[in-house]
């Protein structure tokens, strides 16, 4: 997954901005897996949650809007990080289902970061999803040729 104008941030005024693919995640899992989340937290309370809470109840000095922002930030922090790696795992996958994997061991990466080889690789399999009998390792050479920008002139000749 790629990180773009829409990830999590804190801006000036300390709003907590959310990504499409976590807000799409936090949605899916509320729709489709409340299961898991149930267990999730039955897990955290067994695991000392209980003592906690019970804690924050007792303290004379409540949690500072500061270190609340903080706790927000750092739990939708490791689900950005948690999704781009499972994002990241599944492209992969994909690109080894779609026999890239050769292709891509042979992309000089001296010259190509990691994130515009790895969205090259989004980029052909969801052009090999939607055309299946595509050359996959010209469709992930020109989509590589597309999305990559020369560090610098010396790299372009």
């Amino acid at each position: 997954m790629e990180r773009n104008e829409n990830e999590l941030t804190v801006d000036e005024e300390s709003q907590l901005v959310l990504s499409y693919e976590l807000l799409a995640l936090l949605h899916w899992l509320c729709t489709n897996d409340t299961n898991e989340l149930k267990r999730l937290v039955d897990r955290a309370f067994d695991s000392g949650l209980q003592h906690e809470l019970r804690n924050l109840t007792q303290c004379a000095h409540p949690v500072s809007l500061e270190d609340m922002h903080d706790i927000v930030s750092e739990f939708f922090g490791v689900l950005e990080v948690l999704l781009a790696e499972k994002a990241n795992e599944h492209a992969q996958a994909k690109a080894r289902a779609n026999n890239l994997a050769p292709t891509i061991e042979r992309i000089d990466t001296t010259n190509c970061d990691d994130d515009t080889l790895l969205a090259s690789i989004k980029s052909a399999n969801n052009k090999l999803e939607q055309n299946p009998h595509e050359n996959a390792r010209e469709l992930l050479m020109k989509e590589l040729l597309r999305q990559w920008k020369p560090r610098s002139k010396k790299n372009s000749h």
